[in-house]
C-alpha cells in the first residue's frame, strides 16, 4: 500500500532524504568507474590470461559491494515510503492525492525544495510546476 504525503510531509523529509541521494548518487559514480573497470579487465583477462584475474575478482567484489550500499540506500528511502526514480539525476517523487486523483510530488537533488508535480505516468519530462491553489490544496 503507498503512503500519501502532503506537500508540507514531502517537504519536511527534505533534509533526510536529500543526504540519502547524495551518498547514492557518489556511490553510483563510484559504480560506474568500477563497471568501466570491469569491462577493461574483461578484455585484458581474455587476452592476457591469469595474470589479471585477481584484479579482476577485486573489481568484481568491489562492484559487488557498491550495489548493496545503493540498494541498501534506496530501501531507506522505500521505507519512508519516497519512490526513487532515476539516481543519476537524483530525482525522487512523493505519491500525492491532487484534485481527487493520485500524482507525484517530483523532487530533484539540485533543488532546494518540491516545486512539480506530474501524472503517475507521465514521468519527469511531465512535470508541472505547482500553483499556489496546489500548494493550498495539497497543504
Amino acid at each position: 500500500m503507498p503512503r500519501y504525503f502532503s506537500l508540507p510531509e514531502a517537504r519536511a523529509l527534505l533534509p533526510q532524504v536529500r543526504p540519502i541521494l547524495q551518498e547514492l548518487q557518489a556511490l553510483k559514480r563510484r559504480l560506474d568507474e568500477q563497471q568501466r573497470a570491469a569491462a577493461q579487465l574483461y578484455w585484458k583477462v581474455r587476452s592476457n590470461g591469469h595474470d589479471l584475474e585477481q584484479q579482476a575478482r577485486a573489481v568484481r567484489a568491489a562492484t559487488a559491494g557498491l550495489l548493496e550500499q545503493i540498494r541498501a540506500g534506496a530501501a531507506r528511502l522505500e521505507a519512508m515510503g519516497v519512490e526513487l526514480k532515476d539516481l543519476d539525476i537524483g530525482l525522487v517523487d512523493f505519491r500525492a492525492r491532487r484534485r481527487g486523483r493520485e500524482v507525484y510530488l517530483c523532487y530533484r537533488v539540485d533543488e532546494d525544495d518540491i516545486r512539480y508535480w506530474h501524472e503517475l505516468d507521465a514521468g519527469y519530462a511531465g512535470r508541472r510546476p505547482l500553483t499556489p491553489e496546489d500548494e493550498q490544496e495539497l497543504g
